[in-house]
């Protein structure tokens, strides 16, 4: 049997759309060093879905790594 990533009730918290102007303003708080709860306080995310979110705008090319690292400084 196989594992399905991602199915099952305690999984529906995670998002995984974002519009555009989300998206933005995620990389501008990621560059800005902000903290990761701001950054989800922001977005109105949990902390599961920013991880997602992170890895796939770091997969993407789209953020670099940061000096204040994944969970930021400010």
């Amino acid at each position: 049997m196989n594992y399905i990533l991602f199915t099952g009730a305690k999984h529906e918290s995670i998002k995984f759309d974002f519009t555009q102007k989300q998206i933005e303003l995620f990389r501008k708080l990621w560059k800005d060093g902000a903290a990761h709860s701001k950054i989800c306080e922001e977005l109105k995310i949990n902390k599961n879905t920013l991880a997602l979110l992170i890895i796939d705008q770091s997969v993407a090319g789209a953020i670099d790594n940061r000096p204040s690292g994944i969970f930021g400084d400010k």
